[in-house]
């Protein structure tokens, strides 16, 4: 989304340690319909989930950066009057392979990026945090989540996970199989802010 020639919006570093003096926020784009924008901020989309977790339990009490074992933490663990324990991990989905498709039908993709080869995952992490919310189901009184957070509004068709990846895809899959619950939140970006829009589908490559 950062890329030659492209308008980007930037807010001053606030880390005395940040390596450069502004953050990129927001990406412009533009399609037949007109300009709209993106979220390229991974830790906005972050902080914004943490205020949209009452749509997972509206009266729960939450922990962010939970410990699960040696090897992985969860994004927030919550915990419900009736006594319920709620594991949530958090994806952030900012790249569509769709940019010519219309609005009401284009696709967010994830997971997207660097890989050491064909053969891998785009995200090992991604693998193991679906592979332990599937574990966490069989605690008493568990409820696990994948939640996508989309943070354009252009992509009103939902969330596909990317089948270039058939690691990830299998390992959610998998996850839905045992139980793992999976929620797509979309965000409307401008240069005003990110708020809240819609709750999206979600698809598995068919």
């Amino acid at each position: 989304m950062v890329a030659p020639g492209r308008t980007i919006y930037v807010s001053s570093a606030v880390n005395p340690r940040s390596k450069t003096a502004y953050t990129a926020q927001l990406a412009e784009c533009e399609d037949e319909e007109g300009v709209y924008h993106v979220g390229i901020h991974p830790m906005v989309s972050q902080a914004i989930a943490a205020t949209l977790l009452d749509r997972i339990h509206p009266s729960a009490t939450w922990k962010t950066e939970v410990k699960i074992d040696d090897h992985t933490r969860l994004d927030f663990v919550g915990t419900t009057p009736e006594g319920k324990t709620l594991y949530v991990e958090v994806k952030n989905a900012m790249i569509s392979h769709q940019d010519q498709t219309g609005r009401a039908t284009r696709r967010a993709v994830f997971p997207e990026g660097f890989r050491t080869s064909r053969a891998a995952s785009f995200s090992p992490r991604a693998v193991k945090h679906a592979e332990t919310l599937a574990a966490l189901t069989v605690l008493p009184d568990a409820e696990c989540y994948l939640l996508y957070i989309l943070p354009r509004h252009d992509c009103q068709g939902g969330l596909e996970l990317n089948r270039a990846d058939p690691i990830y895809c299998q390992a959610v899959a998998n996850a839905m199989a045992y139980g793992v619950q999976v929620r797509v939140f979309g965000l409307h970006a401008n240069q005003e802010g990110i708020t809240f829009e819609a709750e999206r589908a979600f698809h598995l490559p068919s």
